[in-house]
């Protein structure tokens, strides 16, 4: 090696050392890396891709972080704080908050649902890409897995769905972060979706396995009270659920492909209904596609 070869050998580390200096004693100091850029999307999950109402931003989840992406100048934002794969996402109605929840490989831990303050990561984007201090809530019930969440249609209540280790239903109150029935739910529950107007803000569906639930949230005695849909012989495992804009009808992605239609009008979307319901009218399916998609319905 000539010498001038060596004087920049030597210059290059000299400069490396003064700007990620390590120590050889003790614990070494280690210069932390800051995520710029992401490509990717592993699509493991279902619900870990979104856009914002306004169609400008793609928010979409990679492993442990969640991705706020401008599609109009390609900038991305990022959402550190959980300690797990992200398992679902789902964006308040008015677009101020975007709530994440994960899954817990470790048996017997849990598996927390962190509520982030959207538009303000948002406009904050333009100055770092890290936004992880606009958390808002970190919400701490559910064992092993968060399934599936939904935010109630006036954004007072955040429902989410827990996985195979509870199952539990939970509602959370979004002025204080702090769960407002008791958990409820059954073995079958895998989707949460919310009624869609204003009026029927305490409303909301679940369905899973050869099972679909209206409930309402009885806020005086902070419990659900559930209502279980007449399917007849009807046995479907369901995986997406969408409902119609004046609360009518459900429409109801399955595993098996087809795509079922449930009204929605029972004895819990009466106004002023007793709890518990009655159950003299219940919600009932009505009628499936003849088309089936072969790998089944992941999204309605």
């Amino acid at each position: 090696m000539d010498a001038s070869l060596r004087d920049v050998c030597s210059r290059f580390r000299h400069n490396l050392k003064s700007r990620h200096p390590i120590q050889t004693h003790g614990m070494a100091e280690v210069a932390e890396l800051k995520l710029h850029k992401v490509i990717g999307y592993n699509g493991t999950f279902n619900n870990t891709v979104l856009y914002t109402n306004d169609g400008h931003y793609l928010i979409y989840s990679l492993g442990l972080t969640v991705v706020i992406r401008d599609l109009r100048s390609n900038a991305q934002g990022f959402l550190h704080g959980h300690t797990d794969i992200i398992t679902c996402l789902t964006i308040s109605n008015n677009g101020r908050l975007l709530a994440s929840g994960q899954q817990s490989k470790s048996r017997g831990n849990k598996a927390p649902v962190l509520v982030w303050d959207l538009r303000g990561a948002i406009t904050a984007m333009a100055g770092k890409a890290n936004q992880s201090d606009k958390v808002v809530y970190r919400l701490v019930l559910h064992m092993g897995k968060v399934q599936d969440m939904a935010f109630s249609s006036q954004d007072t209540c955040l429902y989410t769905v827990g996985g195979q280790d509870d199952n539990a239903l939970v509602c959370w109150n979004m002025e204080t972060g702090e769960p407002i029935c008791t958990p409820a739910g059954d073995d079958s529950t895998l989707v949460v979706r919310s009624f869609r107007t204003a009026n029927n803000n305490d409303l909301l569906i679940t369905g899973g396995n050869y099972a679909f639930n209206v409930w309402r949230v009885d806020h005086k005695h902070r419990k659900f009270h559930p209502l279980r849909a007449n399917l007849g012989n009807l046995k479907r495992i369901m995986s997406a659920i969408a409902i119609s804009p004046d609360d009518k009808i459900a429409y109801v992605g399955t595993k098996t492909g087809d795509l079922l239609e449930i009204i929605l009008d029972c004895d819990l979307t009466k106004p002023n209904c007793a709890f518990p319901p009655v159950g003299t009218q219940k919600p009932r399916y009505n009628r499936t596609t003849k088309e089936r998609f072969s790998q089944g319905i992941n999204t309605v």
